[in-house]
């Protein structure tokens, strides 16, 4: 799940054509009017390309997610086994290490919810 940020996110090639621009001795004020960025984004850029690999992104800091793509897979091949499994029944078929909290929140984002019969 991507980060919910204010802040723009710039394209690799984006961030090496400013680099690049720097580098033949352009003007910070006209890299950022020719690409359509602020000037504190091409500072920032400028700044940071030496650090970052490929002009990637560094890795974003806080906890991993506790469900893997495996165990997602998992999850959904038990729902269309038997579609009226149980949250507890699900997690010990799945051999899952969470909460049933975790697994209906992540249910929840995937659509998959239960409804019942009126």
């Amino acid at each position: 799940m991507t980060p919910v940020t204010s802040r723009v996110e710039y394209s690799p090639i984006k961030r090496a054509r400013v680099y690049m621009k720097h580098e033949m001795g352009i003007p910070e004020r006209r890299i950022a009017l020719e690409e359509g960025i602020s000037p504190g984004s091409v500072s920032g850029i400028i700044r940071r390309y030496p650090i970052q690999k490929d002009a990637t992104s560094c890795a974003r800091s806080g906890r991993p997610p506790k469900l893997s793509d495996r165990d997602k897979r998992a999850i959904l091949r038990l729902i269309k086994k038997d579609p009226y499994i149980t949250t507890h029944n699900l997690i010990v078929a799945a051999g899952l290490d969470v909460s049933k909290r975790t697994l209906l929140r992540w249910l929840k984002h995937e659509g998959i919810v239960h409804k019942p019969a009126f």
